[in-house]
């Protein structure tokens, strides 16, 4: 780990905009009082990344501004191998982050009022067009809320199957995080595979949200993986 400093008792958005001054890469380790460890990357007075538990971008980089820390430590280096969920001007950044709650509860309110009707078309086209698809659907990856999908399987509860998705994601992510040097991963896609079915998902470019596809073993699995990925655009611009 390369050499840094503490700093502490100024506001993370202060530190933020202190540092971004400096045109160099920086690492901050923040310290919150609840004991838990975040994580913020900045380079060229653009802020690459931001991690908590299991938020990163965005999302992570408001909780952490809204958190009491400890401390703050400060390297002068990084790996450049990590991954850039946000990628913005440090001040485009925070003014995100700062409204992301606002944002949060709009969406929390369409994502209760289900997806749309565009959504629900393009989710029976697909079933239809995929050679012995199960079932489709969009989940939302943070709120565990599935926002549409059509199925075959019998007693399929949404609810329930938006929330089982979510905890998968964020179990897989832990199990793939890499800590100490700054390295996070973020997934792009998952594939479950059973003795007679496949299970897919593909994160939706950079949503929240993610498309899950049930098969059997009888059908393709490239062919299905290449219909998810063209219908990608038209899926997020039918996201509630």
């Amino acid at each position: 780990m390369t050499e840094g400093f503490k700093l502490k008792g100024i506001s993370l958005e202060n530190v933020l905009r202190f540092l971004g001054k400096s045109r160099k890469k920086l690492w901050l380790k923040i310290s919150l009082k609840n004991g838990k460890e975040g994580n913020i990357w900045l380079k060229d007075g653009v802020v690459l990344h931001a991690v908590l538990n299991d938020l990163s971008g965005i999302q992570a980089l408001s909780a952490l501004l809204n958190a009491e820390y400890r401390d703050v430590m400060v390297f002068k280096d990084f790996v450049e191998t990590i991954s850039r969920s946000i990628d913005k001007p440090l001040d485009e950044a925070l003014e995100d982050a700062l409204n992301f709650s606002k944002l949060t509860s709009k969406e929390r309110a369409k994502l209760k009022k289900g997806g749309s009707e565009m959504l629900d078309d393009i989710l029976k086209k697909l079933k239809t067009e995929i050679p012995y698809c199960l079932g489709v659907g969009v989940f939302h990856i943070n709120e565990g809320l599935m926002v549409g999908a059509v199925t075959d399987l019998p007693n399929y509860d949404h609810d329930v199957a938006g929330a089982a998705y979510s905890t998968m994601m964020s179990s897989i992510k832990k199990a793939l995080s890499i800590r100490g040097e700054g390295i996070y991963v973020n997934i792009k896609d998952v594939l479950v595979e059973t003795d007679d079915k496949y299970l897919y998902v593909r994160v939706l470019g950079n949503t929240n949200y993610a498309v899950v596809a049930a098969m059997s073993k009888e059908g393709n699995l490239g062919y299905l993986r290449a219909m998810l990925k063209k219908t990608e655009p038209e899926l997020i611009k039918a996201l509630p």
